[in-house]
């Protein structure tokens, strides 16, 4: 999950949204370790990072209730 959150925040080409599932527990804050981030917490849907990729742009990944690693790129 790390290598894939570097390689977008170097270049996310196109991408809009991204859905990941795994059959492996993701811990988030592992995930996440390492890498320039903002975190944003809210009760109900839980805990967002946000990150500027290296051309400026921002994204947030997250897990959904179905445990999905949902990116999402800024509009």
């Amino acid at each position: 999950m790390n290598r894939i959150l570097q390689g977008y925040i170097e270049n996310p080409g196109e991408l809009q949204k991204l859905r990941m599932r795994s059959i492996f527990e993701i811990n988030m804050e592992e995930a996440m370790k390492g890498l320039s981030r903002v975190e944003e917490k809210n009760s109900i849907r839980g805990r967002r990072f946000w990150f500027t990729t290296d051309n400026g742009i921002q994204f947030s990944a997250m897990k959904d209730r179905t445990d999905n690693i949902v990116l999402r790129r800024k509009n």
